[in-house]
């Protein structure tokens, strides 16, 4: 909308500069008014762009937050392991040090 009204005034400078009216000032209101065209066009072009590749970015987005899901579930079945391992050394240690302590239990007995 903001185009359609800065063309619909640009137009109307071009009918007063056809008509002879205006001047210079009407000149650079005129080159003024073309810049704020050819910025809002760019914006436009820009626009339409980044819509254009956001199916793809998302994509590769899903595609990345599936990657770090894996690496999560990897990761925690990792730390289970490692607690399941280190519980297990401590009960074996825990065992042996029980068998010792007996032994030492025994000769001190004896």
């Amino acid at each position: 909308k903001r185009l359609e009204a800065a063309v619909g005034v640009y137009e109307g400078m071009q009918a007063k500069r056809a008509k002879g009216e205006g001047g210079d000032a009407l000149v650079k209101s005129m080159a003024a008014k073309m810049n704020e065209v050819e910025g809002l066009n760019a914006a436009i072009a820009e626009l339409k762009r980044a819509t254009r590749s956001a199916p793809s970015r998302l994509a590769e987005l899903d595609e990345e937050i599936d990657k770090l899901k894996a690496e999560i579930l990897a990761t925690s079945d990792m730390l289970n392991d490692n607690d399941n391992l280190r519980k297990k050394i401590q009960e074996e240690e825990r065992a042996k040090w029980e068998v010792e302590k007996e032994q030492l239990l025994a000769e001190e007995r004896a």
